[in-house]
């Protein structure tokens, strides 16, 4: 039955697209033709002698598919009182309108059927209709006018609410539970519409949520829950998952889009001894940041992300106690001005407060086609020279790519040792191929490169001009 009624919307789309084309080629043209022309002899004699359409004798007859062939042509009258009636014109004036819009059409046909319209060509079956009125043919041909005028403004205004509203039953996820998905036009990416949650058994309205941002990706035809695609994929506008760990599941139900870059949000409701309940603490975690929340479940937390163009990041951690999340882990991020490396702001959750630490991490994804010289020692901290357009930066690293030093004031380029140096501080340091050797006022310190470990070479500088290298 559901197929049935999704290729039912198909036909509906299809047939509005109609209502469309005949709206732009016909009453467009109207509004510049001589409002007052009257029809010809020939079409006087047409009008009122034209004799009833046979009656119907099939639902294939009475609501003909666009994607029919059409049937023989055959003469019907020009109007009737029924429920159904067919309006045919062959005048001058909308003939006139067809040729303006590069189309040739001979007759048409509007069939009224309650609150639908159907536009037919002229070789379309009508509907049966009932014995026409003894009307004059100038009150007859202005009647049509004054009517095929008002079935266009009623289809222009009625097709969107009538062909575009959809009611989708999502049935994948419980035993217990289903949803319903609303939205008021299914032509647009984000639509107005509600999402609710019903009792199986009792068939109860057990939550609803109103929107005016909804969206929603149909597979096979249906609509899903519990997909979620983190940060930006596709999130269903009903998750159904254990958020607090108790065991029980609960429900995140799409209110729209007020997360990050206009991505999805979520109310959540906890299930109770008295039903479901909206928490506000998990529902803040489902609106502030990208999308939907994580959860781990081996861990017990729950994680997530938000962002600000490229260079900017929130990553945060939380545990949940008393049905309400609490963070334990807050990292913030931002490329430094440089574009080297990554500015970090982290907060642990140390004996109950949260403690700041910052640092600087190398931006490796970034750069690694700027690289003219990298190694590795045995302790796995690293040393890396890159080139920007015009400047020289050296970092050293711990395992982890934490920067110990970053550098990038003026440098030294022997050509005959084809050594790199600079001195920070009280120290010296002489960058070779395979090693650095870091001298201070008392002592002097050698680290040889790892086997395997080293790219580029600093042969690359005898050809480069730098502005922050003295050769």
């Amino acid at each position: 039955m559901f197929v049935n009624h999704i290729l039912a919307s198909v036909n509906h789309i299809r047939a509005f697209e109609t209502y469309i084309l005949a709206f732009v080629n016909y009453i467009l043209p109207s509004f510049f033709t001589n409002q007052t022309q009257k029809p010809t002899a020939k079409e006087k004699a047409h009008l009122q002698t034209a004799e009833p359409a046979p009656k119907a004798t099939s639902a294939k007859e009475l609501f003909p598919s666009p994607f029919s062939p059409p049937p023989k042509k055959e003469k019907i009258s020009h109007r009737s009182n029924a429920k159904i009636k067919t309006l045919k014109t062959n005048s001058t004036a909308y003939n006139k309108g067809f040729a303006r819009a590069g189309v040739k059409v001979s007759s048409s046909r509007f069939v009224f059927i309650e609150n639908f319209v159907i536009f037919t060509t002229s070789k379309q079956k009508s509907p049966a209709l009932a014995k026409p009125r003894n009307v004059s043919g100038k009150h007859k041909t202005t009647q049509h006018r004054q009517m095929t005028r008002i079935s266009f403004i009623l289809i222009f205004l009625l097709s969107k609410s009538v062909f575009c509203q959809t009611t989708f039953v999502v049935d994948n996820f419980s035993k217990d539970y289903f949803g319903k998905l609303y939205i008021a036009d299914t032509t647009e990416a984000f639509s107005k519409g509600w999402v609710a949650i019903f009792d199986k058994k009792t068939k109860k309205q057990l939550i609803k949520i109103n929107s005016d941002d909804l969206t929603f990706t149909l597979h096979k035809g249906k609509v899903l829950a519990n997909v979620k695609e983190l940060p930006y994929g596709e999130q269903s506008s009903i998750l159904y998952e254990d958020f607090n760990f108790d065991g029980i599941k609960d429900f995140a139900i799409m209110d729209g889009q007020n997360s990050c870059y206009h991505g999805p949000s979520f109310q959540i409701y906890l299930a109770t001894n008295n039903g479901f309940e909206q928490n506000p603490e998990f529902t803040e975690l489902a609106q502030d940041f990208c999308g939907m929340f994580d959860i781990d479940y081996k861990t017990k937390t729950i994680r997530t992300m938000t962002k600000s163009g490229c260079c900017w990041h929130q990553y945060s951690k939380y545990k949940v106690k008393n049905n309400s999340p609490y963070p334990i882990k807050i990292v913030e991020e931002g490329l430094n001005p440089t574009g080297i490396a990554w500015d970090i702001e982290e907060q642990n959750l140390i004996k109950g407060k949260m403690v700041l630490s910052k640092y600087q991490i190398l931006a490796v994804e970034e750069n690694k086609d700027k690289i003219l010289l990298s190694f590795e020692f045995e302790n796995k901290k690293k040393m890396q020279v890159f080139k920007t357009e015009s400047i020289l930066f050296y970092a050293f690293t711990d395992a982890n790519d934490k920067i110990e030093l970053l550098y990038f004031d003026t440098f030294k380029y022997s050509n005959s040792e084809n050594t790199l140096s600079f001195t920070y501080r009280n120290t010296e340091y002489i960058i070779y191929d395979n090693k650095i050797i870091a001298k201070t006022p008392n002592n002097k310190y050698e680290m040889k490169a790892v086997n395997n470990t080293k790219i580029g070479t600093l042969t690359k500088l005898k050809n480069l001009k730098i502005e922050n290298v003295i050769n």
